[in-house]
């Protein structure tokens, strides 16, 4: 299953240093620096992505999380950017499509027959030609009939031939007014004609444009990018996110709960403080640990109990014997107790010391090591230790209540969050785990409910009569990054409260 694992961590590793050397040469710095040189941009965009294998030589584990992660937010940026571009675009589209429908409606694209028609057009050429007809009639009707009148009487007392001599420059007067009174009329409506026709031209020249021709008003510019804004953000979002995760997982919270039960626990409050999944080496070597427990002791425990994962691969055999020497210096009115967790025997062999060992350590400390068995608290409680879900012979959560009496209170620690049904089933009254670290980092937690391997992933869950609490551990694994919760210890107050119809309250 290991191997599984490490193999696809591996190739998550191989796909996210391959896209992260794409993207680092899509930085303006890279660019400036190679001066077009393609081998020199690729050669600079793959520093960082060196960076991170050197890390990995040393921390893999971090190392490919801190790569994954960068990667995947990469990417998160990336698909904004394109979401961005496409609304950018759509909006250009929107603008230069609303120009083009206002040109339409003005006027631009109509045949020349409707331009003539056009209402806007018409008007001034009626008001010309109703001014240039009324300026023919009137004067010029008039000035001639009353010359004429004038000129009548001397006519007839006149001969024949002196009326036709003053006829002549009579019409030659009448062709001169006429004359003047057309040439001004005619000029001021074409004028205004023409102009109107200029700016009719220049819109049927946009409609050309988007016919075939482009019109430079309507182009789309394109916008030239001077910052790769994605990479900004996803490196800063990686920092903050996982500088988040370092601060909860080095830092660890007191989580409080408070559980009601109707039965007689032949004292008001027996306050239970659990520790998991310290993991000896990771956050806190063996004075880190004896520091944690100065806090714990500050809380007056009646019972202190360890559920799993206590040291780890890579702990040492002197931060183990420092960490049970501060175990055995805990004053707890009932004592301190352990159970195995899925790491304390370890998984390679290559620390400096066995699991056997580290049990007779924590029992030369006055630590009880429960394997699969019942200790009396007192003639009201027990304490039942189960082995981890790893050891095929584990007995049953029903062989383990088989010889308890049930009208006591029975605590059941129990590793790893898998059995709760069956343990629900038996009666247990309250069952104590570890083993998910609270879910460690998203969707670690989603993943391991939907996969069945744990019923529960982090804090208080009741089923049937049977309170469980599963703890996210006073420190970590391999991983140096808390984002889905924080490094706590429990301390859980059980009460007799025989009116109280509520199980379990949980106050922080």
């Amino acid at each position: 299953m290991w191997y599984f694992f490490i193999a696809a961590a591996g190739l998550v590793a191989l796909l996210a240093s391959i896209y992260l050397w794409t993207r680092f040469r899509k930085f303006v710095i890279v660019q400036r620096l190679s001066g077009g040189n393609k081998w020199l941009a690729a050669l600079l965009s793959a520093l960082p992505v060196i960076v991170l294998i050197i890390w990995a030589k040393y921390d893999p584990v971090n190392a490919v999380t801190a790569g994954v992660h960068l990667a995947f937010f990469w990417m998160a940026s990336d698909a904004l950017g394109w979401v961005i571009r496409q609304i950018r675009a759509a909006r250009s589209v929107g603008e230069r499509d609303h120009i083009l429908n206002a040109e339409d409606s003005s006027g631009p694209g109509k045949k020349p027959d409707d331009l003539q028609k056009d209402p806007l057009q018409e008007e001034p050429l009626q008001e010309a030609m109703l001014q240039e007809e009324m300026l023919q009639k009137k004067p010029l009707q008039k000035q001639p009939l009353q010359k004429a009148m004038l000129q009548e009487e001397p006519l007839q007392e006149e001969p024949l031939q002196k009326a036709m001599l003053q006829e002549e420059p009579l019409q030659k007067e009448l062709l001169q007014e006429e004359t003047l009174q057309k040439k001004p009329l005619q000029k001021e409506p074409l004028q205004k004609a023409m102009l109107q026709e200029e700016p009719l031209q220049k819109q049927n020249a946009g409609i050309q444009g988007r016919a075939g021709t482009h019109s430079p008003a309507l182009e789309i510019q394109p916008r030239r990018q001077h910052i790769y804004w994605q990479g900004i953000l996803a490196l800063a979002v990686t920092v903050v996110y996982l500088g988040i995760g370092v601060y909860l997982d080095y830092n660890v919270w007191e989580t409080d709960y408070t559980i009601f039960t109707e039965k007689d626990l032949g004292m008001e409050t027996l306050r239970v403080v659990q520790i998991s999944d310290s993991h000896l080496g990771t956050t806190f070597e063996g004075e880190g640990f004896a520091k944690h427990l100065a806090r714990i002791q500050e809380t007056k425990p009646d019972l202190v109990v360890l559920t799993g994962d206590y040291v780890d691969d890579d702990s040492t055999r002197e931060d183990m014997i420092r960490s049970s020497q501060a175990l055995g210096e805990i004053n707890a009115t009932y004592g301190v107790y352990f159970i195995f967790g899925n790491h304390d025997e370890g998984y390679f062999h290559y620390r400096d010391f066995t699991g056997r060992e580290m049990v007779e350590e924590l029992e030369k400390n006055g630590v009880v090591v429960l394997e699969d068995e019942t200790v009396q608290i007192t003639d009201r409680i027990n304490l039942i230790g189960r082995k981890d879900r790893s050891v095929p012979e584990r007995l049953s959560a029903a062989q383990l209540m088989e010889n308890l009496d049930p009208s006591c209170y029975n605590i059941l620690l129990d590793h790893q969050p898998h059995d709760f049904n069956n343990e629900a089933e038996a009666g247990f009254d309250l069952v104590l785990c570890g083993h998910t670290h609270g879910g460690q980092m998203f969707p670690v937690g989603i993943t391991g409910e939907l996969s069945g391997a744990n019923d529960k992933t982090y804090g208080l869950e009741q089923r049937k009569d049977t309170v469980f609490i599963v703890n996210s551990g006073i420190s970590d694994w391999a991983f140096k990054f808390k984002t889905a919760t924080r490094s706590e210890f429990g301390v859980i107050d059980i009460q007799s409260a025989p009116e109280k119809s509520d199980k379990s309250v949980k106050s922080q």
